[in-house]
Order: structure tokens, then C-alpha cells, then sequence
């Protein structure tokens, strides 16, 4: 890889999405689509949460080549500083994840690829720059994304809109459209969040700030319309919990008779109606 194209991730220095656009054409220019996620994605339609990282989705087939391309690039993937050797590979890595503990914000974060950027030398600087969390769209229940190029707005996604003077390479990023980001983030807590756990916590408070925000009329009450029947138990008791009323069995009932159903049928929210922010 020439010398400039190794440096082009020194450009990204915080959780903005003209610098997550650096990273989108990184991976594009390796053959990997991608959209904006989590924190980042909710901010565009209205949500109160302030990214702090860089999150992205791309397809689970791409991990271990995005893993390749980032790394080439100097960046480092995160491991607890306890770990005496780093892992040699994206499988090695990806294997011994889940039994990573990190004592920051990390920890709250589903076990997915994390990364640090290149270092500036600067300390503080550097205690500053965000992590690249790589969500696989199939965990966070999205739909694929297809190679770059071939659809506009590939479906469940919309492309980032902004003000004409702030635009740049923004323009090129996509990112959920409202009611799936809602869909994505009950599938999360379904069925990959421990109850009571920080990442059920995170994803938790993901949700709420998107029915609370600009682009949801209606509220918590509004949630159980805006996924599909099939999961409308959980849609209400979710409702019930960000509002205060918790029956902690009536979860942990629901999540375990999801688990054996969960390879049966998709999570599909409700008939997308174009709602962005």
C-alpha cells in the first residue's frame, strides 16, 4: 500500500460523520460497504446521545478484510492492556473477544470489533480519539449491504442528509432509515443483551433517545407500532420498562422462548413509511 494511503485514517481525529466518511472510503476503496450505526446513525434523526466513537455496520463477510485494511492503516485492534500478546489474526482476534475486559467505555459495547486509531504522540490528544466499533449487520438484525455502487439507498438505509455547506463526503455515507434503527435496537435487546447487563444499559438509553427524539411522534407509546406484531410482547413490555414499570420475569420469559425461535423466522419492523430526519 503506498505511503499516502497509509496515512489517510490519521485524518480521523473525532466521532464526527465527515470523519466516519474517511473510514466509509477506506473500506469502499477495499470493496466494503458500509453505513453509519449505534450513536452516530440516531443523531442524525434527533436523538439526545453525543457519539463518542465511530460506528459503523458492514456486512459480516467483510469483517476480517476490513480488519486487514484498518490494520494496514495503523490501526490497532482493541485488546485489554492485560493481554501480553496481541492476536495474529481477525479469527484469533474475533475468538478471544469474549473474554476481553475493558475498564473504559468499551465495556459497555456488544463483543464486536473495536478499534484504536493511530496515535498522534499527543496525550491528550490521544485520550481523546474515538474508537471504530464495526457492527456486522446481521448481529444488530439489519439488512446486507450491497457492494458499493449498485443501489442508491439500498433498502433499510437512506443516505445521510446534511446542510449543503457541511456535505463533503458526507453525502456518501447511508444509514438506517428511523423505523429500522427502532427494529435494529429492540433486536439488540432481544436478543443479544443480557439483562441488567451495560450493554443492555447502552442499548437501552439508544432507544429511548430515538422515541423521545424529533422523529418519533408519540413517544414510548408509540413503539409498539413501529415493530412488527410478532414481537409486539416485547415491544410493550419495553415501553412499560422505559416508563418506569418493570416485571423482571415476564423479560427474562420472553427473551428465553425468543431464543428458540430466533433461527425461524426475521426481525421486520413495520412497513417503513420514509420517516428521516
Amino acid at each position: 500500500m503506498p505511503e499516502d494511503d497509509r496515512q489517510q485514517l490519521r485524518l480521523v481525529r473525532d466521532a464526527s460523520t465527515k470523519d466516519a466518511a474517511v473510514i466509509t472510503r477506506i473500506l469502499a476503496d477495499g470493496g466494503i460497504p458500509t453505513a453509519l450505526g449505534g450513536v452516530m446513525a440516531a443523531a442524525h434523526y434527533g436523538s439526545g446521545l453525543c457519539p463518542l466513537d465511530i460506528e459503523l455496520i458492514v456486512n459480516d463477510a467483510d469483517q476480517p478484510r476490513a480488519y486487514d485494511i484498518l490494520t494496514a492503516q495503523e490501526a490497532r485492534p482493541c485488546v485489554p492492556e492485560t493481554e501480553e500478546q496481541a492476536p495474529a489474526s481477525f479469527q484469533q482476534w474475533r475468538e478471544r473477544a469474549p473474554s476481553y475486559q475493558f475498564p473504559d467505555r468499551r465495556r459497555v459495547r456488544l463483543c464486536v470489533p473495536m478499534y484504536e486509531l493511530p496515535r498522534t504522540g499527543d496525550p491528550i490528544d490521544d485520550a481523546l480519539l474515538p474508537f471504530v466499533i464495526l457492527y456486522s449487520a446481521e448481529t444488530v438484525g439489519l439488512p446486507l449491504l450491497p457492494l458499493a455502487g449498485e443501489e442508491p439507498s439500498p433498502p433499510g438505509y437512506t443516505r445521510v442528509s446534511s446542510p449543503a455547506s457541511t456535505l463533503g463526503d458526507e453525502s456518501a455515507c447511508v444509514l438506517p432509515t428511523f423505523l429500522y434503527l427502532v427494529a435494529s435496537e429492540m433486536h439488540v435487546l432481544l436478543r443479544h443483551a443480557e439483562y441488567h447487563s451495560l450493554a443492555w444499559g447502552q442499548h437501552a438509553a439508544q432507544l429511548s433517545e430515538l422515541l423521545r427524539s424529533r422523529s418519533c411522534e408519540g413517544g414510548f407509546d408509540a413503539l409498539p407500532g413501529l415493530v412488527s406484531q410478532a414481537h409486539s410482547e416485547f415491544a410493550e413490555w419495553m415501553k412499560c420498562h422505559m416508563q418506569g414499570s418493570v416485571d423482571e420475569e415476564i423479560v427474562v420469559r420472553i427473551k428465553a422462548a425468543d431464543l428458540g425461535a430466533s433461527m425461524l423466522r426475521e426481525w421486520a419492523p413495520a412497513t417503513d413509511n420514509g420517516q428521516e430526519g
